[in-house]
């Protein structure tokens, strides 16, 4: 029946403009713009795919009046965005260990001269451990502002994949926009006194503590926050004392000259 009204209108003498617009009352006008996303994403390579991102990256910095939950959603994606980038270099680790260097679909990866005298073993293990920190080291700054604190402290708090909670306590943590502090001690005293996450925000802190500090302030908060984690890794008492932390932070200098960390890729 639709087919006949169709047909019959085409043989009418209405307007053209009449004519398309009823032939278009029911197309989906939204259908060519998918069909063009799906054939990007499915033809894309890395290099378009971390382009993707970062162009993500810069609206959310910039989209103070979008709505939240968009924001949220936003932010989500991004981070899923350096989990998948994550994977890539845990796929080529073992190559890039092996020969120092390695290229997937038009982005190339090398390792820093510290891997030098390291056997094949360790570099593969180390380069496994240090792929988080390189991440956020290389992708934060396009995506973070101190308004969007909140947001990361939300995505936090709401979601329970591990290695994107990992990305965004090390961001909280570097860029410590206002209410760091409260979250990460949360973490602590939640997190089991071995876990993988623990060591991790340990090894965080006492980078911080060594080349990112930038007040005095910011010093006392990290060591108290670094002995805390340590206490309870000694302790795995769910909220280690005050009287303990503070003679674990006695023994943190301030200002360390310790290099920072070297493992890079």
């Amino acid at each position: 029946m639709e087919r006949e009204i169709q047909q019959g209108i085409a043989t009418t003498t209405l307007s053209a403009e009449v004519k398309d617009e009823l032939a278009d009352h029911n197309r989906d006008r939204s259908k060519s713009y998918h069909q063009e996303i799906a054939h990007f994403i499915e033809q894309s390579s890395l290099f378009e795919y971390v382009s993707a991102m970062f162009g993500a990256s810069r609206v959310l910095r910039n989209s103070d009046h979008v709505d939240p939950d968009l924001r949220k959603e936003l932010l989500d994606q991004i981070l899923l965005c350096w989990v998948g980038f994550c994977q890539v270099i845990t796929i080529l680790s073992r190559a890039l260990a092996g020969k120092g260097r390695a290229t997937f679909e038009g982005i190339g990866f090398m390792l820093g001269s510290t891997f030098d005298n390291a056997d094949l073993e360790t570099r593969w293990q180390t380069i496994l451990k240090v792929a988080p920190y390189n991440i956020v080291n290389w992708f934060h700054e396009e995506v973070f502002s101190k308004k969007l604190g909140p947001l990361f402290v939300n995505h936090l708090e709401n979601n329970a994949l591990l290695i994107s909670d990992l990305f965004t306590r090390r961001v909280l943590i570097i860029q410590r926009p206002p209410g760091w502090e409260e979250v990460i001690k949360r973490f602590i005293t939640s997190e089991h006194k071995n876990s993988y996450a623990l060591f991790d925000v340990h090894s965080c802190l006492r980078h911080e503590l060594r080349i990112g500090v930038s007040s005095e302030k910011a010093a006392i908060q990290i060591r108290t926050l670094t002995a805390t984690a340590m206490a309870k890794h000694i302790t795995g008492k769910k909220k280690p004392d005050q009287k303990l932390v503070e003679k674990v932070a006695k023994k943190i200098p301030f200002n360390s000259k310790q290099e920072p960390d070297k493992d890079m890729i």
